[in-house]
């Protein structure tokens, strides 16, 4: 038999692992728009949405892939940040961040930064890097951030662990625009990898990636009916297994279609399970009850 020569051109790229969750924006647990709202998560799951200027409300939805936030009621500009669970094998290494996006006016930056804190709030923090330089991911629109239509690329070094002074919580991504009235972002396809240069984006299942999501939230449904009765100077209850464990023991609020019977209560929510329960000598007879449970960083 003849061998073939096989061309470069014929070997397969290596496709390095993405560590955004829900970079393709396919799951959208909390719902696929939201108006009126202010900061927090809304649509896509896992990206935390945040106008810059204060006082100013704004419309969100995921569709097709793609996350926008748009229809400000005053001028803003945005910031769409994704929190990654901290590793110390982050120290030191570089990475290379690659999105596609859009901007009403003026300009797409991004920052990158090894925070203590929250997604939301910041005790300590520290910058990466445009990796071989000393220049901080902040803001940063420099000729460092790639361009190639709406196509984004920029590779950056997370500080050594001696430059760090604190005790890491999340490495935070931040995809955002300059102000403007009647500004909008959209963003799609976001991959952080290690190393310094950038693969093919990893498309996952939807089923894998809603696994990955529900760590961080998750709504479980008790629909069509819950119900339990207990005896004389006894509190029923009932208890759920989640569908994936969660990071940590979440926040749980209980949406209740119709309830037929006493008052019902959140009752343990832990990192597996879930419960309801209600008053002593009570009974539990709820349909199209919903947890909603949240241990977003």
């Amino acid at each position: 038999m003849a061998l073939t020569k096989v061309s470069n051109s014929m070997l397969v790229q290596p496709v390095n692992r993405n560590l955004i969750i829900n970079g393709a924006m396919q799951v959208a647990q909390r719902g696929t728009s939201a108006t009126g709202v202010s900061n927090g998560y809304f649509t896509s799951d896992r990206w935390y949405l945040r106008r810059t200027a204060t006082n100013v409300t704004f419309d969100s939805d995921v569709a097709s892939g793609v996350l926008t936030c748009d229809n400000p009621s005053a001028a803003t500009g945005f910031d769409l940040r994704h929190g990654i669970e901290w590793e110390d094998r982050f120290y030191g290494k570089t990475m290379t961040l690659t999105f596609t996006a859009t901007t009403g006016s003026g300009t797409i930056h991004v920052d990158a930064t090894v925070v203590d804190g929250t997604i939301s709030t910041t005790t300590s923090q520290e910058f990466c890097y445009l990796t071989g330089t000393t220049t901080d991911i902040s803001a940063y629109e420099g000729s460092g951030l790639v361009k190639n239509g709406n196509n984004y690329t920029v590779v950056f070094d997370v500080p050594s662990d001696a430059d760090v002074s604190f005790t890491p919580d999340i490495l935070r991504i931040a995809i955002g625009n300059t102000s403007a009235a009647s500004q909008s972002i959209t963003l799609a396809n976001v991959k952080l990898e290690v190393g310094n240069t950038a693969t093919p984006f990893d498309h996952r299942s939807y089923g894998e990636e809603l696994a990955l999501c529900q760590r961080y939230y998750q709504e479980l449904s008790l629909d069509p009916r819950a119900s339990a009765s207990s005896g004389p100077g006894s509190s029923p209850s009932l208890s759920y297994a989640l569908a994936t464990p969660m990071r940590a023991s979440p926040s749980a609020d209980l949406v209740i279609g119709k309830n037929n019977g006493s008052s019902v209560n959140v009752y343990k929510p832990q990192k597996t399970s879930v419960g309801i329960s209600t008053a002593q000598n009570g009974n539990i007879n709820c349909s199209n009850c919903t947890f909603q449970l949240d241990a977003e960083l």
